[in-house]
C-alpha cells in the first residue's frame, strides 16, 4: 500500500511539471497566434472562443422628437446584417424607434432567451445621456424635458443589460453603444457630455468616441461615422473580434486627426472570432474636410522662391508649417545671397582647386581640410548604409529556442529602391504566413525589427555575419529568446 501511493505521489509530481512546462511554452507562443488584421492566414476555427450559440439585440433610435436623428435605422440595419452574415444568422433581435415600453420588453426579452455559454451581442445606435454614473439609452418617447427620475424609469440602461447577461451566464458578451453623446435632455446635463466609462471580464464594449466627447451621426452618409467602420470590422475573416475593433479605434483616430477615437472597455478571457479563412481588414478611411493649409503648402513645399513661402506664412500664421515657411525663407535668401558674392573657401572641396587646396595659407584652410576630411567620413557611411538594404533582401530561415522546443521561423525581406525594408515573418509549424512587421531598420551590420501586431509587441535585433551567410540575434517578447537566421 505505501509502495503504491510512493508511485502515484511521484507520478502526480511528473505530471505537474510536464504541466508547469507546457504552460510556459504556450505562454510564449503567442508569438505564433498574433490577430493580425493586415493579410496571414490562421486556423481560427480551433480558437473560435465561445462555444454556444450567438445571440444578438439591434436597436436604432432615430425619430425623437426634441432633436431627430439621421442614421441610426440605417446603422442598426447594417449592423444586424453583418451579424446575420457572421454567425448569428436567424438570432439577431431587431427593434427601431423603439418607445421606452417596446425597449425595455425587447431588452426583457432577449436577456430571457440567454443560456449559459452563448455568445451575447448587443448594439445600439441613437441617443443616450450618462445619470449619477449610469448610461441609459433613450427611446424615442422620452420628453427634452425629462426629469431624473423618468430617465432612471422609461431609459433603458447599459449597465443593467451587462449585468443580466452576466447573471444568464453569457461567455461572451459584447455591447456596442453608438450614441450621440451630447447628454441632449435636462435631467443629465449637469454631468457633462458623453456617456460613463463601463467594465466587466468577459466583455467587450464598445462607445462610438471617448468619455466626455460626442460622436459624428456623419448625416452626409448612410451610417454614422464609427458605425461605418465598425461594419468592416464586423467583416474580418480570421481576426479576433477585439483586436478588430481596436485596429478600429486606430484608423479611426489616426483619419479624424482624434476628433472621434472609439473608446474600448472590459476584456475577453478568449480570443472570439466572428469569421474564420485569411485577415483582410483595411479599414477605409472617412473622408475629412480639406485643409487649405495643407494643400496650400503642398502647392509651395519645393519651390526655390522664398516670397513663396513669405506669402504662406502670413496668410496662414496658424498653421504648423508657418515656422518651417518662414525658415526656409530665410535660408534660400541667404543661399541667394552666398551665391551672388565670390567663394573664398569651400571646406568640401579639397580636390578641385578651390577651398584649402587653392587656400593653403587661408586662416580657415585647416578647418576647410577636417570639414572635407568629415563630409568623406559621412558620404563613405551613408554609401554604406545605402547598399546594405539591398544586401540582406531575401528568405531567411531561423530557429527560435523557446525553453524545451524549437520553432521554425522564415522572414521575408524585400528592399526598394529607396533603400526601406519590409518584411513579414512566417511560422510554417503552426501553418501562420505573412504576419507583417511593423518597422525594419538595417544599419551598419545590425537588423531591428518590431511587430506591434502580436502580443507583447514583439522586437527582434540581429547581427548580419561579415560573410553575409547568417544574422545571430535576439527575440524580445517578455523575455528574451535566441533566434538566429541562414539564407
Amino acid at each position: 500500500m505505501a509502495v503504491a501511493s510512493s508511485t502515484r505521489v511521484s507520478s502526480l509530481a511528473h505530471c505537474k511539471r510536464e504541466i508547469l512546462a507546457l504552460c510556459s511554452l504556450l505562454a510564449v507562443s503567442s508569438f505564433l497566434v498574433s490577430q493580425d488584421s493586415r493579410g496571414f492566414q490562421m486556423n481560427s476555427e480551433e480558437h473560435s472562443g465561445e462555444p454556444g450559440r450567438r445571440l444578438a439585440l439591434v436597436i436604432g433610435n432615430k425619430d425623437y422628437p426634441w432633436r431627430p436623428l439621421i442614421n441610426p435605422v440605417n446603422d442598426a440595419t447594417d449592423v444586424a446584417a453583418a451579424l446575420e452574415q457572421a454567425g448569428f444568422k436567424g438570432n439577431v433581435q431587431k427593434v427601431f424607434n423603439a418607445s421606452h415600453d417596446a425597449m425595455k420588453r425587447a431588452v426583457r426579452d432577449f436577456v430571457a432567451s440567454v443560456r449559459p455559454g452563448d455568445f451575447a451581442f448587443v448594439y445600439y445606435s441613437g441617443h443616450g445621456v450618462e445619470l449619477k454614473g449610469i448610461n441609459y439609452l433613450l427611446p424615442v418617447d422620452i420628453p427634452a424635458n425629462a426629469s431624473a427620475d423618468e430617465v432612471e424609469d422609461d431609459a433603458v440602461s447599459a449597465q443593467r443589460i451587462a449585468s443580466d447577461l452576466d447573471d444568464r451566464g453569457a461567455a461572451v458578451k459584447v455591447i456596442v453603444l453608438d450614441a450621440c453623446r451630447d447628454n441632449p435632455i435636462k435631467a443629465s446635463r449637469s454631468t457633462g457630455g458623453g456617456l460613463a466609462p463601463m467594465e466587466g471580464l468577459g466583455s467587450l464594449i464598445v462607445f462610438a468616441t471617448e468619455a466626455g466627447r460626442t460622436a459624428s451621426d456623419n448625416s452626409s452618409s448612410r451610417n454614422g461615422l464609427f458605425t461605418q467602420y465598425l461594419l468592416k470590422a464586423l467583416s474580418a475573416k480570421g481576426v479576433a473580434l477585439d483586436d478588430a475593433v481596436r485596429d478600429v479605434s486606430r484608423q479611426m483616430a489616426q483619419d479624424t486627426n482624434r476628433r472621434q477615437v472609439p473608446a474600448i472597455y472590459g476584456l475577453l478571457e478568449r480570443p472570439v472570432y466572428l469569421f474564420t479563412g485569411p485577415v483582410t481588414v483595411n479599414v477605409a478611411p472617412a473622408p475629412l474636410a480639406p485643409d487649405p493649409a495643407l494643400e496650400a503648402w503642398n502647392t509651395i513645399k519645393d519651390s526655390h522662391n522664398p516670397q513663396d513661402f513669405d506669402d504662406f506664412a502670413s496668410a496662414f500664421p496658424q498653421s504648423p508649417y508657418a515656422t518651417s515657411a518662414r525658415l526656409i525663407a530665410n535660408r534660400l535668401r541667404r543661399e541667394a545671397t552666398a551665391s551672388s558674392q565670390p567663394s573664398r573657401a569651400n571646406p568640401a572641396d579639397t580636390q578641385s582647386g578651390t577651398g584649402a587646396a587653392a587656400y593653403p595659407q587661408d586662416p580657415y584652410g585647416t578647418s576647410a581640410r577636417l570639414a572635407g576630411d568629415r563630409l568623406r567620413r559621412e558620404s563613405t557611411t551613408r554609401a554604406a548604409a545605402s547598399s546594405a538594404p539591398s544586401s540582406i533582401a531575401g528568405d531567411w530561415h531561423g530557429w527560435l529556442n523557446v525553453n524545451v522546443k524549437t520553432l521554425r521561423v522564415v522572414m521575408h525581406i524585400a528592399a526598394a529602391p529607396d533603400g526601406a525594408l519590409t518584411a513579414t515573418l512566417d511560422s510554417p509549424d503552426q501553418g501562420m504566413f505573412g504576419v507583417p512587421v511593423t518597422s525594419a531598420a538595417m544599419m551598419n551590420s545590425k537588423l531591428t525589427l518590431t511587430v506591434d501586431s502580436l502580443p507583447m509587441h514583439p522586437t527582434y535585433e540581429g547581427t548580419v555575419k561579415p560573410d553575409g551567410s547568417g544574422i545571430d540575434g535576439t527575440w524580445t517578447q517578455g523575455q528574451r529568446y535566441t533566434l538566429n537566421f541562414t539564407r
